[in-house]
């Protein structure tokens, strides 16, 4: 079992299917909350060519996603919890 981003998922299938009906969004809403903090922080990076091909990369993991991952608190392969990069230094403290 691993957390997912309830909001987000909300908004890509929103922006991907439509409006998705409020049962679905009546069963995100009330499925079982996970009171889970991640071991580890990352922060997406983008290089030129990763920016040609409109993706990014998870620093801890090194995993390669479309750009519209950028906006997730969460990398979905490693599980890190994504801060910004200044905050990454300090977390890791």
């Amino acid at each position: 079992m691993r957390p997912i981003d309830a909001d987000y998922l909300k908004t890509k299938v929103h922006k991907v299917y439509g409006y998705p009906g409020k049962i679905l969004e009546a069963d995100l809403d009330n499925a079982p909350t996970l009171d889970v903090r991640p071991a580890k922080y990352t922060s997406w990076y983008v290089d030129e060519e990763l920016y040609t091909h409109g993706e990014c990369q998870c620093r801890s993991c090194g995993a390669i996603f479309n750009n519209d991952m950028i906006d997730s608190a969460y990398c979905p392969n490693c599980g890190a919890e994504v801060v910004d990069p200044e905050e990454e230094l300090n977390a890791a403290d």
